[in-house]
């Protein structure tokens, strides 16, 4: 019997709907907004908004607004076309963003749950976490790693930054 080496998936981090594969990744330096990002040659499982046109620091690009098609939550954007020939290369690419922290000890936040989830590191038994007060999402609980060099990350928790903190800080 063959050894099945699963493939290394992007979830959306609010439902963790699989969203892109490691190997679709074209750039990890990518830059959106002000925000580091991804640059995605291939995503699934979303839906993309209306076309627009945006001044971006890298010219003018027409674009359309991306996100999970389970949960609706924003995970980025997709080059439609780009009007600056050294920028064609991003048409029909998607740059992804979010940023994230682990932490040792969180407060005030009530964990659901428990699931198993393939990650990115591989699997592990999560649980979200959300705010005690207003329920509000705000990331995810490592309960258990099954793979060994990923053991350091239980019981930690992950929270999602643009869910903690207020832009620009």
């Amino acid at each position: 019997m063959s050894n099945v080496i699963s493939p290394r998936i992007y979830g959306c981090f609010n439902c963790m709907n699989h969203v892109a594969l490691h190997d679709d990744i074209l750039s990890k330096d990518f830059v959106a907004g002000r925000r580091r990002a991804f640059l995605f040659s291939h995503v699934m499982n979303v839906v993309a908004g209306r076309k627009m046109d945006r001044q971006l620091i890298t010219g003018l690009h027409t674009i359309a607004y991306v996100h999970c098609s389970d949960c609706k939550e924003f995970l980025g954007w997709r080059y439609e076309k780009a009007y600056v020939e050294a920028q064609k290369y991003k048409e029909s690419k998607t740059a992804g963003r979010r940023r994230a922290f682990l932490f040792s000890h969180v407060m005030n936040v009530v964990a659901g749950r428990k699931m198993d989830r393939q990650l990115i590191t591989g699997l592990h038994t999560i649980a979200y976490v959300h705010c005690s007060d207003c329920k509000e999402f705000l990331g995810w609980r490592y309960e258990k790693a099954y793979v060994e060099a990923q053991k350091y990350k239980e019981s930690k928790t992950v929270l999602i930054k643009c869910n903690i903190v207020k832009d620009n800080w």
